[in-house]
């Protein structure tokens, strides 16, 4: 599977039935989203409670910027999303509670559903600080309008 994903603006992620292939655009969130899963311990044959709601990690790669992800579903969509910020925000809150680490990116694309199951997706932005403004100072969308 080569692929020349560094001239790329965006991750290049590629799905299959059972695993989710993410070739990270930079080596930071790419170090980012490896280190929240080998911290939160989703990753070969060591689990914690939180891997209920997040993927597993299966394999990476340093000098591919490679991540293999458990596939966990389908995005949900942006209505649904809305509707349902109460099944949501238990999961957010879960994986600072288990990790110490706030997930940063809550929008309806990083989290997936598979047999009415909800999972967080996306840890590249993953960090000890709460980033709840976006660059004009607003809050981000509805999940931080919401809760804080």
């Amino acid at each position: 599977m080569e692929y020349d994903y560094k001239k790329r603006s965006h991750n290049k992620i590629f799905k299959r039935k059972r695993f989710i292939y993410k070739f990270c655009m930079t080596e930071n969130k790419y170090k980012v989203e490896r280190d929240f899963y080998l911290k939160a311990k989703c990753y070969g044959d060591v689990c914690c409670c939180c891997c209920s709601y997040i993927p597993k990690l299966y394999y990476y790669s340093d000098s591919r910027l490679l991540l293999i992800i458990e596939n966990v579903g389908e995005q949900i969509t942006p209505n649904y999303f809305k509707n349902n910020l109460d099944k949501i925000y238990p999961l957010y809150q879960k994986i600072y509670d288990d990790t110490g680490y706030y997930q940063n990116d809550m929008f309806s694309k990083n989290i997936v559903k598979k047999n009415d199951k909800l999972y967080i997706i996306d840890f590249e932005l993953a960090n000890k600080n709460h980033k709840i403004l976006n660059k004009k100072g607003e809050k981000r969308n509805e999940f931080y309008e919401k809760f804080y």
